[in-house]
């Protein structure tokens, strides 16, 4: 690599002035190496901790053409399949089903017979001891006027028999008799006051009785009308646990089917993602927009799958003063026979046309091949058919091993279905096989 020093002038320099300039240093470009430009790079070595000697190397352009080199691409992250799940019309109509009983729910109980059971109540609990007033008693008054009635009357028959003994004169004696037969009657009378105090009690106590059988006969009545209530709330009660058990066993059995499904659809659609990313990552395959419906994989997500592709697998190169070179940065040689650049698929199919590694490179083995050739001549060279096949004939059985394999997987492949097709070329891949020859068949028989 050449080096430049203060005295120095031409493309070269000039190239290193930009790519200064590039890296974001002050300075004018005008191929001329000067005291600017010295100080400049001896700048650029002290922020690099290089040698400060304000001579551009192979340490120093080698710093910078490593600035200049783009950073390694990052294949972009898998988005992961993520369904929601719906309610079935089935596990809908158990919830509406459910929804509608919740509003048929019998309301408060109501009684119907409160206020007469309680005027009842109070009538009963209020009710005075028993007593007994024989004045106060109809009944005794009307045998107390008969009685003195007839005790006046026997009274009278008595002192008129006493005094007819005596001359029918009235006498003192005759006042007694009458006296003693009305106080007989008096005692009659009183004799009766027991059994007037018995049928008041029974009177108040039938009178109890009624009320209580009043009462009971309500509360009969108010506990017919409460258990029906309870029945029916209990019929309510039944009904919703049947139709929540019934909607909880619906949306179980439908979560559960849905999640077997999602699970199934989750790994297949996984399954058919990682298999675009690798043919996209590893051939450049241009899916279709079913596939990538199918996979789940949206167009800008394969745009950047195939933009990693591609950044991978081109070719990089440097142009300066004096010509250019290819770096393959891998082996990192360095060839200066090319001048001009081609796409990495177009070097695979040269390098595969002559039995030589593909790795879209063109590094020391491909130029050998054509003849030392550039890119775009050798291509040029091999679309005419005059590109020299001494690489070829020298390497033929490397080539023709190839060519067996691809007959084979053909031969496995054809006529089988899509999924069979996936399997056979995954199992290719798997073993070993060159992504680009099975490429070749997905081409051949569009499998995809």
């Amino acid at each position: 690599m050449a080096s430049y020093r203060y005295g120095s002038s031409g493309d070269g320099v000039k190239d290193l002035q930009q790519k200064l300039k590039d890296a974001g240093y002050e300075i004018e470009v005008d191929g001329n190496y000067g005291s600017q430009t010295q100080s400049v790079v001896q700048q650029f070595q002290k922020d690099k901790n290089l040698t400060v000697d304000g001579v551009a190397g192979s340490e120093t352009m080698g710093a910078l053409s490593a600035m200049q080199q783009p950073a390694e691409p990052e294949a972009p992250v898998v988005q992961p399949y993520q369904p929601t799940y719906t309610e079935s019309q089935t596990v809908k109509d158990a919830q509406t089903q459910l929804d509608q009983h919740a509003t048929q729910q019998p309301g408060a109980y109501v009684s119907g017979y409160d206020q007469q059971l309680q005027e009842l109540y109070d009538k009963i609990v209020k009710r005075e001891p028993f007593t007994y007033d024989m004045n106060a008693d109809p009944m005794y008054q009307q045998l107390k006027d008969q009685t003195i009635r007839q005790g006046s009357m026997a009274a009278e028959d008595a002192i008129g028999k006493t005094a007819s003994l005596t001359g029918g004169y009235g006498n003192t004696y005759a006042q007694k008799v009458g006296q003693q037969t009305f106080n007989q009657h008096l005692q009659t009378l009183a004799d009766k006051v027991p059994d007037l105090y018995q049928m008041a009690l029974a009177k108040r106590q039938m009178e109890d009785s009624q009320l209580q059988e009043q009462y009971g006969m309500l509360m009969d009545k108010e506990n017919q009308d409460y258990a029906r209530h309870q029945d029916a709330q209990n019929q309510w009660l039944a009904e919703r646990d049947y139709l929540a058990g019934r909607y909880d066993t619906e949306r179980g059995y439908d979560y559960s089917q849905w999640q077997d499904q999602r699970d199934v659809g989750m790994q297949q659609q996984a399954t058919k993602y990682d298999r675009l990313v690798s043919l996209i990552t590893s051939m450049g395959y241009s899916p279709t927009a079913q596939e990538l419906a199918d996979a789940g994989m949206s167009a800008a997500e394969a745009a950047a799958y195939g933009m990693y592709y591609t950044e991978q697998n081109t070719p990089r190169y440097s142009g300066g003063g004096g010509g250019g070179y290819y770096s393959d940065t891998d082996t990192g040689v360095e060839s200066s026979k090319a001048t001009g650049k081609i796409s990495s698929d177009k070097i695979e199919m040269i390098q595969w046309e002559f039995g030589l590694e593909v790795n879209g490179v063109w590094d020391d083995a491909t130029i050998k091949a054509t003849g030392y050739k550039d890119m775009n001549e050798a291509w040029k060279a091999f679309q005419t058919g005059s590109l020299s096949h001494k690489a070829y004939e020298a390497t033929g059985g490397s080539k023709k091993e190839q060519g067996l394999e691809m007959q084979k997987l053909a031969s496995k492949v054809k006529g089988k279905s899509r999924a069979e097709q996936d399997a056979i070329l995954q199992q290719a891949l798997d073993n070993g096989m060159d992504p680009w020859l099975v490429q070749q068949i997905v081409k051949e028989y569009g499998i995809y």
